[in-house]
């Protein structure tokens, strides 16, 4: 709940929609249990790499498509909107939210397993 745009409520759906968070041995399959991870196709020596699968918990995806929403209305200067802002000029609002979305899951896989609380201008790695 220390992030901005998350209540008790989106946390609370959250943590039911998830379970246990270590679960999971790395943050890409976090975000595939939501639906986040990004569709790829190989053939020999084809590599192509397209939306998002959407085979996933669909009430999750959502749900973080709105905490996303609500965190970039709710803290403008945060490095997540900042970075949404960049992405929006180059994909679009909605694919720029649902990326956010994604990076977001990450954040909160992270500050689940190292136990740590939400950092407003905490630098963001890419995947």
């Amino acid at each position: 709940m220390t992030i901005p745009g998350v209540g008790a409520y989106r946390a609370l759906l959250i943590l039911a929609e998830v379970g246990d968070f270590r679960r999971f041995h790395r943050k890409g399959a976090l975000a595939s249990l939501a639906g986040l991870g990004v569709r790829q196709t190989q053939s020999g020596d084809m590599d192509a790499r397209g939306n998002i699968t959407k085979d996933g918990n669909g009430l999750l995806r959502w749900d973080l498509v709105e905490a996303a929403r609500n965190h970039i209305r709710n803290s403008p200067e945060s490095d997540l909107s900042i970075r949404h802002k960049r992405l929006t000029k180059k994909r679009g609002v909605k694919k720029a939210t649902v990326a956010t979305a994604r990076v977001l899951i990450t954040i909160m896989y992270a500050m689940v397993t190292k136990n740590e609380a939400f950092q407003v201008n905490a630098p963001l790695k890419s995947d």
